[in-house]
């Protein structure tokens, strides 16, 4: 732009003329007045020397002007670049910002249901620790229950034992009972002096328990009294069956000596 300013033409000079007296010039048919020719050819001369530099420090100023405008133009495109580029780079952190934005919004959601789900199992947890703690209260009453029924069972049968011993001991002197082991859960009980005239003479049974119950076998001599003797040995459950099945079938077999 500069350049086409530089080499632009002069515009048409419409009043330049030839200022020269008439008599100078060749063929001129004006007669020539003395003393007043070489006096205006030289202030044409001047003029048009004035109206030449004129002419060309305007151009200069002109030149300069535009030369001045192109590089504010210049300026301002590369202003207008580096906008361009900082709105493309707001733009880009405006997408980021948003995308952003969204994906904080999905991470406070998932901590919220987090936050609830632990909410939700710790209450959970209480709630199963304060059953485990009531059940585990409970259970603590019913093994104190049990251990008091142990030892009240103990006790019993600790007394049923004594009263067994001291009725063996007694009728082990008196009656010539002998009880025998055979097997686990099952005694051989054998009786003397029954027969006078053979006070030595055994009378046996072998007196077993399963689960139904007593049950007798090999019974020797055979009594009838037998079966109602067990019958009543296996429904009474107090500490006095025992001697009284023994006590019966003794009876029983006194019948038979």
């Amino acid at each position: 732009m500069t350049a086409a300013v530089m080499a632009s033409p002069s515009p048409a000079r419409a009043f330049d003329f030839d200022y020269r007296s008439p008599a100078r010039v060749e063929g001129s048919p004006l007669p020539c007045r003395p003393g007043c020719t070489d006096k205006l050819e030289e202030v044409c001369a001047a003029a048009q020397s004035n109206v030449r530099e004129w002419r060309k420090e305007r151009s200069q100023i002109m030149n300069s002007l535009a030369q001045r405008g192109l590089q504010d133009i210049l300026k301002e495109e590369d202003v207008v670049c580096d906008l361009q580029a900082d709105l493309a780079a707001v733009e880009e952190l405006t997408e980021a910002a948003r995308c952003f934005h969204k994906e904080g919004a999905k991470l406070g959601e998932a901590m919220l249901q987090c936050m609830k789900a632990s909410g939700e199992r710790a209450e959970v947890v209480a709630q199963a620790k304060d059953i485990l703690r009531s059940a585990n209260e409970d259970y603590q009453k019913e093994l104190e229950a049990e251990e008091r029924r142990l030892a009240e069972t103990k006790e019993a049968s600790k007394e049923q034992q004594q009263s067994i011993d001291e009725f063996l001991q007694r009728y082990s002197r008196s009656l010539g009972l002998k009880i025998s082991r055979v097997s686990a859960q099952t005694i051989l009980l054998s009786f003397t002096r029954i027969n006078k005239a053979e006070p030595k003479k055994e009378f046996s049974v072998v007196l077993g328990l399963s689960k139904e119950g007593y049950v007798a076998s090999k019974c020797n001599p055979e009594v009838p009294e037998l079966p109602r003797l067990l019958d009543r040995l296996n429904e009474d459950s107090t500490a006095t069956a025992v001697p009284q099945f023994i006590c019966g079938l003794r009876r029983a077999f006194s019948t038979q000596a």
